[in-house]
């Protein structure tokens, strides 16, 4: 039966429709929710959640201090306060050679099983891994760069490499000039095995604006 000029004919299609899209906006709205919170499922999580902090990307290191600035809003502020008694008598730990070119921030792991973690660090001439001995910091591997075959100061090189991250699977990411190096564990989940070279990415030539452009720090 054909319906009149203007006459709407229910066919029951567009209630099929809603319910569908409501259907999907539910399903995407729940994973969202579950990859907001679970990301890679470190063990040893610290909610860093409240009223007064941002949104914790799921991707970077469940930590204190995953990345330069510590977080992806680049606050620089930490939930976590510093030594509230008299330090004058303390004695800084340097780690040798640091003391004399040190890097400038360093990024702290998530947590291992047995609830450890380590420091991620780099200097123009090395990555370094260091981890608790007792109650002093010692190096548990470190690892010469890759030599930088480019003409650059040695202040511009420390700047290609200054802003660096430890993501939820443990890779320490270092930008090297046209290079993203990704440092691990030689043992998966081993804080105290060697330091091996996983991922590198190098940017394109012909992506390049100029043949002197680098990786500089934002």
């Amino acid at each position: 039966m054909r319906g009149k000029w203007r006459e709407t004919v229910p066919t029951g299609l567009s209630f099929s429709i809603n319910k569908a899209i409501t259907a999907l906006l539910v399903i995407l709205i729940v994973f969202g929710a579950l990859l907001y919170t679970q990301g890679c499922g470190q063990p040893g999580a610290i909610n860093t959640i409240t009223l007064d902090e941002p949104p914790v990307n799921p991707f970077v290191a469940d930590s204190p201090w995953p990345m330069s600035h510590a977080n992806p809003y680049c606050q620089a502020s930490s939930l976590y306060s510093g030594p509230t008694e008299d330090t004058s008598e303390y004695k800084f730990d340097y780690l040798g050679e640091l003391m004399y070119y040190p890097p400038i921030t360093i990024a702290i792991s998530g947590a291992y099983s047995d609830g450890n973690r380590v420091l991620w660090g780099n200097t123009p001439a090395m990555v370094f891994k260091v981890g608790l001995d007792g109650s002093k910091l010692c190096y548990i591997e470190k690892m010469e760069k890759e030599p930088v075959n480019v003409t650059l100061s040695r202040m511009e090189c420390g700047l290609s490499g200054a802003y660096t991250l430890v993501d939820c699977e443990g890779t320490f990411f270092v930008p090297s000039i046209r290079k993203i190096f990704g440092y691990g564990d030689e043992v998966p989940g081993d804080p105290y095995s060697k330091i091996v070279v996983k991922h590198v990415f190098e940017i394109p030539s012909d992506q390049l604006r100029s043949e002197d452009e680098f990786i500089r720090r934002p």
